[in-house]
């Protein structure tokens, strides 16, 4: 293994997602979505179980107060309070849609949290992408999604994966009024090169992509639209990645172990650290309405 590479040793993930780190506090929190598990863990501490719930957590994102996550579940979005334990229920636009989950989200600068969903079954285009703002008001981006994935901005570019679709796409984007236009492809992977999964963006604006199958993650610089670089894991289902640690050098990357043989990928599952030559991005919070 990769001497730069190193692993939380946890419990296994059955399908470890939404890496998000909390410079406030120099928290990495992650979840294992069809167990219902967020976990945090901070250098120095034994990682920590904080929510458990009977039902798919599909992601998870910071809000301005340090105390207090957003969550997609199955049931829609809600706030959980850390301190006192207590969700506050925020809204379920997928509520008539019972084979449907949220799958991957993220908050732009902005601090407003875009969700995607995807079909249970990871089959048809029933999924879409929301925005929900400050005021929880909740708007549907897009429609027609097979499995809503990677989400990333520059100043004036989204950059977005529909893991079916085979490519990271990128639209023009207003970051007062958050809309989206002009969709085009920016970059494709054939099926047998891995499929496309959760990003992270660096502070040179190069994309870093999680590819399911392929036991890499890739860097794809948006200039050039192609790939520039390549971090290869000793496990195939890599599913998402973030930047963290005190200067923002470390890449938080998880993994799942659905569908795996413990003998054949023993550390499938883990998450694990990879220590980056240049740095990422703070993470951006939801704005609470005051």
């Amino acid at each position: 293994m990769d001497c730069k590479l190193t692993v939380i040793d946890y419990s296994v993930s059955e399908l470890g997602e939404s890496p998000v780190w909390d410079h406030r506090n120099n928290c990495f929190y992650w979840l294992d979505v069809l167990k219902g598990k967020v976990f945090s863990y901070q250098k120095g501490h034994k990682p920590q179980l904080r929510i458990q719930l009977p039902y798919s957590i599909g992601a998870l994102a910071l809000c301005d107060d340090i105390n207090i996550l957003l969550l997609a579940t199955e049931r829609g979005l809600a706030f959980y309070d850390l301190q006192q334990s207590k969700f506050k229920k925020i809204c379920d636009p997928e509520q008539g849609l019972s084979e449907n989950r949220f799958n991957d989200a993220k908050c732009d600068a902005q601090g407003r949290f875009w969700a995607g969903t995807m079909a249970k079954n990871g089959r048809g285009t029933e999924g879409h992408l929301y925005c929900l703002k400050g005021d929880q008001r909740i708007k549907t981006k897009l429609s027609n999604i097979n499995c809503s994935n990677g989400l990333a901005w520059s100043e004036d570019k989204m950059y977005y994966i529909d893991t079916g679709q085979g490519g990271i796409d990128e639209f023009d984007y207003d970051p007062l009024s958050g809309n989206i236009s002009n969709r085009r492809r920016l970059f494709s992977l054939k099926v047998e090169e891995g499929l496309l999964d959760g990003m992270s963006m660096d502070q040179d604006g190069l994309l870093w992509v999680a590819l399911w199958g392929a036991g890499a993650v890739i860097a794809v610089d948006p200039a050039k639209a192609e790939e520039v670089d390549r971090i290869s894991l000793p496990v195939s289902q890599i599913t998402s990645c973030t930047f963290g640690g005190k200067d923002l050098s470390t890449l938080f990357i998880t993994t799942a172990s659905i569908g795996i043989k413990q003998k054949e990928e023993p550390l499938a599952g883990h998450v694990f650290t990879y220590q980056m030559p240049n740095k990422g991005q703070q993470t951006h919070f939801y704005k609470l309405a005051r």
